[in-house]
């Protein structure tokens, strides 16, 4: 982006950045819920300071606050695991778990051509077979297991739950049913899906699978949980694998206990609070509703989450454009998307409002450069 992006905040993100340069409209965090401002999780994570001081107190193999394990045990419950551990972060967390999952060339990630950097980083860094599959194409999976699936000792088919540069849900159903009939192990990033595709759940919670599915799912607690950080959930026997023999888990520095509270005060809440879920999804509906009228090309993001593409012919040229009308958004162009599909992301979130949301659409549906109209 131009140099002129507004660098310094002078604030929270929610649904204003307030810079040096002035206040904008913003539609750039995944803070969906809002909640790094909600009075619990911000009473709470000073009562965690003023207990515990700044730093952490020990590395993740070592002794932990008491709010440690009881963060773990709500994700595991949001997750729909039998357990889970706290990483240092999302992409971390990805290669935690793949350090585990894949350990030479005779095993196999196999991932959406969308798939988050972190886990083609993860693969590459185990040693894996690495390989990938067009965007929620089970049929073109499975032809290739069909072909490959014998040559390997381990197969692990890799999803997200939402697809961030898409907007997007992965098609987890359809790929649970080929990890069973080949015998592999369905991993799903949800980074931008925990407590978004379902009322204090992730995405299985909105589309279960079979139980028999060998599932591992990839969290982080920077973005709904409030906090920053990352998570693994999953079998308890797998868990503790990763918890005793992954050198990048073992090696990285843990989480202060501020940050561990304020995850845990935000998760209790997402968990138990279905409010939050029924505030994003009328924005979501609203935002929809508008782009309809104003005939946006939504493209594939026309989806129920918070997550919406619009496709621009000059990136640059409309990310300086809405910034000078006072919004914020994101600008996506190569090498973060392919080539030749250059867009604007916007990323709702239960602060905003009836009237930001309109005067946000009409202000894109001006823009000289949109690359198509529906």
């Amino acid at each position: 982006m131009p140099n002129d992006f507004p660098r310094q905040t002078l604030g929270p993100f929610t649904n204003l950045a307030r810079s040096v340069d002035g206040d904008l409209d913003s539609y750039v965090s995944a803070n969906y819920f809002a909640l790094t401002t909600d009075k619990g999780v911000v009473a709470k994570t000073i009562s965690a300071i003023e207990n515990y001081g700044t730093s952490l107190l020990t590395g993740h193999a070592s002794f932990q606050i008491p709010e440690h394990s009881l963060l773990e045990e709500v994700l595991a419950e949001i997750c729909q695991q039998e357990t889970c551990c706290i990483t240092s972060s999302g992409y971390t967390a990805n290669l935690v778990a793949l350090s585990v999952l894949a350990s030479s060339s005779r095993d196999l990630v196999i991932f959406d051509e969308h798939i988050h950097h972190s886990i083609r980083a993860g693969a590459q860094l185990a040693g894996a077979t690495t390989d990938f599959f067009p965007h929620n194409d089970c049929e073109a999976l499975k032809s290739k297991l069909a072909t490959v699936r014998s040559q390997y000792r381990r197969v692990i088919i890799a999803t997200e739950g939402v697809y961030s540069a898409e907007g997007t849900f992965g098609n987890v159903v359809g790929l649970s049913e080929l990890a069973i009939q080949y015998d592999c192990t369905l991993l799903i990033d949800e980074c931008h899906s925990l407590g978004i595709a379902a009322p204090g759940r992730g995405i299985l919670g909105k589309v279960p699978i079979p139980a028999t599915t060998r599932t591992l799912i990839i969290g982080s607690l920077g973005k709904s949980f409030a906090s920053s950080g990352g998570l693994v959930a999953g079998p308890s026997k797998l868990i503790n694998k990763i918890r005793s023999r992954s050198p990048i888990f073992l090696l990285t520095t843990g989480l202060t206990p501020a940050t561990i509270v304020s995850a845990l005060a935000a998760a209790t809440k997402i968990k138990n609070d279905h409010n939050l879920h029924e505030q994003l999804s009328e924005r979501i509906a609203l935002f929809c509703e508008l782009a309809d009228t104003h005939e946006l090309p939504l493209a594939e993001s026309k989806t129920n989450t918070p997550i919406f593409t619009v496709p621009v012919g000059k990136v640059v040229e409309s990310w300086s454009t809405l910034v000078k009308k006072g919004f914020l958004v994101q600008g996506l162009g190569f090498p973060a998307v392919p080539r030749n599909s250059e867009r604007i992301r916007i990323m709702l979130n239960v602060a905003h409002t009836k009237k930001q949301i309109t005067h946000l659409v009409e202000a894109i549906a001006s823009l000289p450069t949109l690359a198509y109209k529906n």
